[in-house]
């Protein structure tokens, strides 16, 4: 259980670099509807800087883009789709809370680290988190940039669907050394080491998988 310390701690690292507003605030532009099938490519990623926080305004755009790409698209393109299926998946939403516990020093009370996350495995949409990873996947074939950030929410929300799967608490769930999403996080810190940006976010996350 106290393991799950490294997880926070790895949450934490990233926010450190990342502005927190930018993250869990909605944009004062969310609740500006247009039916995303009536748009073309370029004004559905245009419009996707203008979803906030807005898990359904999300995914709506998320489903008509995944109309419109394809193989040969640009990493940015990639990296926009991202960015939306983590908000459609709700991962951004359920972590404020485990902001609060870092921002509160509580990070020595692994049974407050792991109810945070466990009281939230059944607000994720799941489906979003895979895809999220499938996008990240796609913009690092492509040559694109995955950001910190992308990488440590995409594997947190692997790790709480592991543990809504197995019906465990987040603090108990157990992996074996070479898992794909140990694999995943180890690929991750490469590539951000091969960016020249630091992976101790990452390999906080990959201590909580398994020993290196």
């Amino acid at each position: 259980m106290l393991r799950i310390r490294y997880l926070f701690s790895a949450l934490l690292l990233m926010l450190l670099f990342t502005a927190c507003e930018d993250i869990f605030t909605n944009n004062v532009f969310s609740n500006f509807q247009r039916d995303p099938d009536n748009l073309s490519k370029d004004q559905l990623l245009s419009r996707a800087a203008y979803v906030g926080g807005d898990r359904a305004e999300a995914a709506k755009l998320y489903e008509a883009l995944k109309t419109k790409i394809s193989a040969g698209d640009d990493a940015e393109v990639f990296l926009v789709m991202t960015n939306l299926a983590l908000t459609a998946s709700g991962v951004l939403d359920e972590l404020q809370d485990l902001v609060k516990i870092g921002i509160d020093g509580d990070l020595d009370d692994a049974e407050a680290l792991s109810g945070a996350l466990d009281d939230k495995l059944n607000n994720v949409n799941y489906t979003y988190v895979q895809e999220a990873q499938q996008q990240i996947l796609a913009a690092r074939a492509a040559g694109g940039t995955v950001s910190t950030d992308q990488y440590v929410f995409v594997t947190i929300g692997l790790i709480m669907q592991e543990a809504n799967e197995q019906g465990t608490r987040v603090g108990d769930l157990t992996f074996v050394p070479d898992s794909p999403l140990a694999s995943f996080v180890d690929e991750a810190v490469a590539d951000l080491e091969a960016q020249g940006k630091s992976g101790t976010a990452l390999r906080e996350l990959r201590i909580f998988l398994g020993s290196e």
